[in-house]
């Protein structure tokens, strides 16, 4: 038997099909998503800057060649939308963790990509089992598989011995999406609402309410960590798998282990990118040089927020972990309504249906409109609680982490301190709510709910 995952044979004039693996009498479907998918042909040929740092860059009469330099130093360390690479790294983690695929991830989600291309690949696997490694052929739908196996066959000839067996199924199972092979699922997928760097300016998002994330702000609304702090891969993984609730953002769920890893490592990316192009722009604004050192700074002290945040994880202590129970619920409500307190009322109104005096102002004109705005200069209105919706995850954990650090970008202050949370990051009324005063505020919050 032959695996149908064929490669393409320029001597022998084949042309790659998609079929079927057999294993044990299963049959497993391979979908070629890489051609399915393949929007290239209409992907920018650079990224190019944001609207708002263009804007920015006028408003200061910066020089038109100014920017144009900017934009290259851009390319020079981040490629293009078809090329996409991370250049001229010299700093071995940093190396590590943006460039090291499979290795980058922690050691659970390394078994699950792992158990996954064992799945993905069975019918070469049986080949590799066999030691006919000759006669064995990768699809193009795996680009970077098939490199590093045309690699592999070159070094080795194919022989068939105990080391290169072990070494052909390490690096089956080892298989994981490049960054180029990644931009173009996000061309297909995330584009149109997110843009092509990721600046949330897509051609659907102006029909969008609430707009599509920008990520050249690395600010992110759902994380387990501190209030502005860069968010964790498996926040990335849980937004991507869930979705937001009462927005556009949907999940994709559908996609699989090493496609969800991909798409992280690609957010991270264009954040990380966006981040570097805003201080870029900081620097122009107040005359500073332009070089590719400067600009390869200004990325490291990009990357170094997104590596620390892993030390900032906001996670209750055991101890002050609560059940729901009246008493708790009562203690919540009376937490909820004092200034002194988590002073939610002002914001959420008495009776949680976003309607509180702070969360609206009179105009010129005498009307009432929204008092709130996020980072992003958008008004926002205060959550009705009553609905049972949150965006950002409904488990009390998540709640938790709401009511405690707050909501970054957003005016949502956070009301707690001490375990992995600065005090001087309360923006609430009173002094800092204890662990066991917030857990009342989320059986509460969640009794509005439920109610």
């Amino acid at each position: 038997m032959i695996p149908i995952s064929t490669t393409h044979n320029p001597a022998a004039g084949q042309v790659p099909q998609a079929g079927l693996f057999r294993r044990a009498g299963t049959p497993l479907l391979l979908l070629a998503l890489g051609a399915c998918n393949d929007s290239s042909n209409w992907s920018p040929d650079v990224y190019g800057l944001s609207a708002e740092s263009r804007r920015m860059l006028e408003e200061a009469d910066v020089p038109a060649h100014e920017a144009v330099q900017l934009e290259g130093l851009l390319t020079e360390l981040f490629g293009t939308p078809r090329k996409p690479a991370y250049a001229l790294l010299d700093d071995p983690t940093m190396v590590a963790e943006l460039t090291g695929g499979m290795d980058a991830l922690d050691e659970a989600g390394r078994r699950l990509l792992m158990d996954e291309n064992e799945l993905r690949f069975e019918g070469l696997l049986e080949f590799v089992d066999a030691g006919e490694l000759n006669a064995m052929v990768i699809s193009p739908s795996y680009p970077e598989l098939w490199r590093r196996w045309d690699a592999f066959m070159a070094e080795t000839g194919g022989v068939d011995t105990q080391v290169n067996i072990e070494r052909a199924e390490a690096l089956i199972l080892a298989d994981y999406p490049t960054l180029e092979e990644t931009a173009r699922k996000f061309q297909a997928l995330c584009l149109h609402c997110h843009g092509s760097s990721g600046a949330g300016d897509g051609p659907t998002a102006e029909f969008l309410s609430p707009r599509p994330r920008n990520y050249h702000h690395g600010v992110f609304k759902r994380v387990s960590v501190e209030r502005n702090t860069r968010p964790l891969r498996a926040d990335l993984r849980e937004i991507l798998l869930n979705g937001i609730r009462g927005t556009a953002m949907p999940s994709f769920a559908r996609l699989s282990r090493s496609g969800l890893e991909g798409l992280v490592d690609y957010v991270r990316f264009l954040s990380l990118r966006g981040e570097t192009e805003r201080m870029l722009v900081a620097s122009a604004l107040v005359g500073e040089a332009l070089d590719l050192a400067k600009a390869r700074e200004l990325r490291q002290l990009a990357w170094r927020r997104w590596h620390g945040a892993p030390k900032h994880l906001v996670q209750p202590t055991v101890a002050a972990l609560q059940e729901s129970t009246v008493e708790s619920i009562a203690r919540g409500r009376e937490l909820y309504a004092s200034s002194a307190g988590g002073n939610c009322a002002s914001c959420h109104g008495a009776g949680g249906r976003g309607d509180g005096p702070s969360a609206f102002e009179l105009d010129e004109a005498g009307e009432l409109q929204p008092a709130l705005w996020d980072e992003w200069g958008r008004s926002l209105q205060a959550r009705d609680l009553t609905e049972g919706l949150y965006r950002f995850g409904g488990e009390p954990l998540d709640l938790y982490r709401r009511i405690r650090t707050g909501i970054s970008g957003g005016p949502m202050p956070g009301v707690g301190s001490g375990a992995g949370m600065p005090g001087d990051q309360n923006t609430g009324s009173g002094a800092p709510l204890s662990e066991g005063d917030i857990w009342d505020l989320v059986h509460f919050v969640r009794s509005l709910g439920e109610g």
